[in-house]
């Protein structure tokens, strides 16, 4: 996954989704290790590479946990992105035309 040059901030945010799903999958597979991991699985549910059948509580909180990493993650970005849109339509600021 290359930094693309003619769209940084799209290039950027692809990084913070790619980034978020490694870290809540790893935040994931741990609580599932832990030894009190088992009330998060479904009971008779088998086993795929050691770990069990997560319930679809666990997966909703594993939901959560990615939209929040992402939105910790994207958060400065977004917000320069927003007050240089926000300077732009009240005709100032920086990196608007006519503005150094």
């Amino acid at each position: 996954m290359l930094p693309n040059p003619q769209a940084p901030i799209r290039s950027f945010l692809t990084g913070c989704l790619f980034l978020a799903a490694l870290v809540t999958g790893a935040l994931m597979i741990w609580v599932l290790r832990q030894e009190d991991g088992g009330q998060y699985c479904v009971a008779d549910g088998g086993e795929l590479f050691g770990l069990c059948r997560p319930t679809a509580d666990f997966l909703i909180n594993g939901l959560v946990w990615y939209a929040l990493i992402f939105g910790a993650l994207a958060l400065p970005i977004a917000s320069v992105v927003v007050m240089r849109w926000a300077a732009r339509r009240r005709g100032g600021g920086p990196g608007t035309p006519g503005q150094p």
